[in-house]
């Protein structure tokens, strides 16, 4: 005979089941369109410089983490709806949003990762720590073609590689960096900022992600720093400086960042060191 009770409870599970693969892909879905129309965004947007707003600045990382959640559900809404006027309208505040919760994780993130075995999976879990949870961008390298417009003029001061190009180009320099390091602990101070600031600009020319590249820069050559000279050196330099001196670097004259590192480390003579 059938019985029914089992059968009912078999139908039941399954019920259960569809519906919770239904809204598991149905989250993906919309995750993936998320990130298309942001990928595209980033591709035509005109700048990739961000004006942070002075209140999102003030809020508290938990504001501004309710804000995001908020957003990335209306901007949901408005792709679903192929509604891209309004998507694109809530692009710029979404960027900031994110900008501003990475700003505030730049300052407190603590990371105990050694930049001589460092890997592109471990690079992308670090890049992906630096912003809100379910964030379309993080921890992903880019797929896209990019232009650095020069802080002058809106001419572009870099063509960073194609994306075809990246990961390769990316695994190389970490290959190389693991090796340099290990070669400089005996090297004269000269030549570690030297290695230093040669990959700084480096990763910044392949340029890997579509957001956060100067952060995760910055995140590294702390790191670097520690390792190679056992100071905790707080990155406090001109934007105007930095800018320049990349600039130049692009033209392959590193006098300038060398000197802004090694300034750092003048500045930071009196914090403790490691044994």
């Amino acid at each position: 005979m059938i019985n029914y009770s089992c059968l009912f409870i078999i139908l039941i599970i399954s019920w259960i089941v569809g519906i919770a693969v239904y809204i598991s892909q149905k989250k993906v879905n919309e995750a993936k369109q998320r990130e298309n129309f942001l990928v595209l965004y980033h591709e035509f947007k005109k700048s990739d410089t961000k004006n942070i707003l002075a209140e999102d600045i003030t809020k508290t990382q938990e504001e501004l983490t309710k804000e995001f959640k908020k957003l990335q559900n209306s901007m949901t809404g408005f792709l679903a709806d192929n509604d891209l006027d309004k998507a694109i309208s809530l692009a710029d505040k979404y960027s900031e949003i994110v900008d501003a919760i990475a700003k505030k994780k730049e300052h407190t993130l603590s990371s105990d990762l050694q930049t001589d075995n460092l890997t592109i999976k471990k690079l992308l879990e670090l890049h992906c720590s630096l912003f809100p949870e379910n964030y379309e961008l993080a921890g992903k390298i880019r797929k896209v073609s990019v232009c650095i417009e020069s802080e002058k003029s809106k001419e572009p001061r870099l063509v960073p590689p194609p994306a075809d190009k990246v990961r390769h180009l990316l695994k190389n320099i970490l290959l190389w960096w693991g090796e340099k390091s290990k070669q400089l602990q005996n090297s004269t101070k000269e030549d570690k900022i030297d290695a230093i600031a040669q990959f700084h600009h480096q990763f910044l020319v392949i340029h890997p992600f579509l957001d956060g590249n100067g952060r995760i820069a910055r995140l590294l050559l702390k790191l670097q720093l520690k390792e190679q000279f056992q100071k905790n050196v707080e990155l406090e330099f001109s934007k105007k400086e930095y800018y320049e001196a990349l600039s130049r670097a692009d033209k392959e004259d590193r006098t300038k960042l060398k000197e802004l590192i090694a300034n750092l480390l003048e500045k930071n003579q009196r914090h403790s060191t490691f044994d």
